[in-house]
């Protein structure tokens, strides 16, 4: 389904977090959809938490579909279930490779790669796929490629690496390395899969990095500036939207102000 200015006032969001004060601070914070936003406690990590988490949303999309009467104006209806999925859950175990413990390299690989893995899984299950394809069936006559889309959030760091990350930068190439094999999987099935990697963002992960060290990576971005998150959630936008990105699936694209690290 779209998502324009025009379905704004009736999209219905689930934010999941593994702590769920996190996830309710964002969804207070959305303004565009005020009573829409659902936040809810997931460890991507737990195959039954991500389960429940999908069915959560697909619950919420029924719900959005019904007060909109079936569709929003001469758009065609969207799907009777969640069509978005955004991974973004992430963490860092920073430290050289000599210094990296089993536990640190395996909890960044698990949060970072099984988890997106597992949500692609759950959103991506036979039987969501069937009802994925009733709908495109009833919409025959509409020229739409996909019914939903998958946008996972790697980081340029899987594309140029860095010290101290090799769990992270593992983690994130394989994130990468899974949108493109899912994408080829999905194609056929209106599913689209790309990945976002971010350079650095200003975010409160970052904002923990020393200033020392924030001002030397901030050198070496050509814009000379951090990324804002808001940057990369319009990208995660378009690449959600259907209508606006709908031939574009298997890609990675950088929001990095052009990083050199």
């Amino acid at each position: 389904a779209d998502v324009d200015a025009t379905a704004a006032a009736a999209c219905a969001e689930a934010l999941t977090e593994e702590r769920e004060s996190s996830s309710s601070s964002a969804a207070a914070a959305i303004p565009r959809v005020p009573g829409r936003a659902v936040a809810a406690g997931c460890d991507v990590t737990e195959p039954v938490q991500v389960r429940r988490a999908v069915a959560m949303a697909d619950e919420l999309a029924e719900r959005a579909l019904e007060d909109l009467g079936g569709g929003s104006g001469d758009a065609p209806p969207p799907p009777p279930l969640a069509s978005i999925l955004v991974n973004c859950a992430g963490i860092t175990r920073d430290a050289l490779l000599p210094r990296m413990s089993v536990e640190d390299f395996d909890a960044v690989v698990g949060v970072n790669l099984r988890g997106t893995w597992l949500t692609c899984r759950h959103f991506c299950s036979q039987e969501r796929l069937e009802l994925l394809a009733e709908h495109r069936g009833a919409l025959a006559s509409v020229p739409a490629t996909t019914s939903a889309s998958i946008v996972n959030v790697a980081s340029v760091v899987a594309r140029t690496g860095n010290f101290g990350q090799t769990n992270y930068g593992a983690s994130k190439a394989g994130v990468v390395g899974l949108t493109r094999s899912l994408a080829k999987e999905m194609a056929g099935r209106g599913v689209r899969a790309n990945a976002i990697l971010p350079g650095f963002i200003d975010t409160p992960m970052s904002k923990a990095v020393p200033e020392r060290i924030r001002e030397g990576i901030r050198a070496k971005v050509p814009m000379g500036a951090f990324g804002r998150p808001k940057d990369v959630a319009d990208l995660a936008l378009f690449l959600s939207s259907c209508d606006r990105s709908g031939y574009i699936t298997g890609e990675s694209i950088e929001c990095s102000g052009m990083i050199a690290l």
